[in-house]
């Protein structure tokens, strides 16, 4: 278990309710994470839950410091991915 998730709050972590979806084909609330992520209340007591589903999400995720208690939860580390590409390199490495 996670040093910054004290066991009394493990439990209400997994089971936390489903407050937004994410899905790429526009089945769910939001199709990036960023709207979602928006979408949250700021300074919350609560979790606040985001469903990403399964995906390849080419996006750049960024968590300001009023947006709290956010949890993201997928379909898994092979099913829901979030990638992106912030480097410098211009040519493939060789």
């Amino acid at each position: 278990m996670s040093l910054w998730i004290k066991s009394e709050g493990f439990l209400s972590v997994l089971e936390a309710p489903i407050n937004v979806t994410v899905a790429m084909d526009g089945s769910g609330d939001y199709k990036t994470i960023m709207e979602a992520i928006k979408a949250a209340p700021s300074n919350s007591k609560q979790y606040f839950s985001i469903y990403i589903r399964k995906g390849v999400y080419k996006q750049y995720v960024q968590i300001d410091h009023d947006e709290t208690n956010i949890l993201m939860k997928g379909d898994g580390m092979n099913g829901t991915i979030i990638s992106g590409d912030h480097n410098n390199a211009s040519a493939p490495l060789i």
